[in-house]
């Protein structure tokens, strides 16, 4: 058991003066009362808060998480950690198919590694399946629509270190690739789109819950026919 005493534990919109315990890594108790534990820290007048979880970046410290080797994703990740960030998933951006599946061959790496200090819950990637007229600072000459084997064949090998995967809904015939994902455990999330509102209903029926910064690179109301539609 390990035990951390603190008057500015941060619960909700509170503080709490007392102890929060945990075990295996799991918080079991915050309160009032001094029990032994077998490793005890005393951060009076310091806050204690939950950690950050980093949902989408793409490196630190002049290291990317894309198309690097393991010692650099490790080294970036601390870096966010030190940061207040305990949890990250390293989002890899649109690039030729077999450097973005490298890329997460090597998160997959570092998520055991034992020089990571935080947790790396998987990998995010941002793309390739965009839209060329909303692909902003993704580079579009490896912009492309859905290509099932590719996808298939990095999920079905490397899925436990994918965490998230952003894509362009109008590009996905029938919301195959959303659905796909969303039965591996991978989060289906839209980004980089020019959909329209009945595209993002198709997704929305086939598991993708996330949208990717939301009101940069997407689509706004547009008129077809004199009528306007929604982005």
């Amino acid at each position: 058991m390990l035990k951390i005493k603190s008057d500015k534990i941060i619960i909700g919109e509170s503080l709490f003066d007392g102890y929060l315990y945990t075990e295996n890594g799991k918080i079991t108790e915050i309160s009032k009362e001094d029990k032994p534990a077998d490793i005890s820290y005393d951060y009076t007048g310091k806050y204690l808060s939950p950690g950050f979880i980093e949902m989408h970046s793409h490196g630190a410290v002049g290291c990317s998480f894309t198309a690097s080797p393991i010692n650099d994703i490790v080294k970036a990740c601390n870096f966010h950690l030190s940061c207040g960030a305990t949890s990250i998933c390293p989002s890899i951006s649109s690039n030729p198919f077999e450097i973005m599946k490298n890329s997460v061959i090597e998160i997959a790496k570092a998520k055991t590694d034992k020089n990571l200090k935080g947790n790396i819950i998987g990998a995010h990637l941002e793309g390739p399946y965009f839209s060329l007229a909303q692909a902003g600072a993704q580079n579009p000459d490896f912009i492309t629509e859905p290509i099932k084997k590719d996808y298939e064949d990095l999920i079905e090998n490397y899925g436990d270190a994918v965490a998230r995967w952003s894509y362009a809904p109008e590009r996905d015939v029938n919301g195959e690739f959303s659905k796909y994902l969303v039965s591996k455990g991978v989060i289906s999330a839209a980004g980089h789109t020019d959909a329209i509102g009945a595209d993002m209903q198709v997704a929305f029926d086939n598991g993708c819950n996330l949208i990717t910064h939301l009101y940069s690179g997407t689509s706004t109301i547009t008129r077809d026919m004199g009528f306007r539609r929604l982005g």
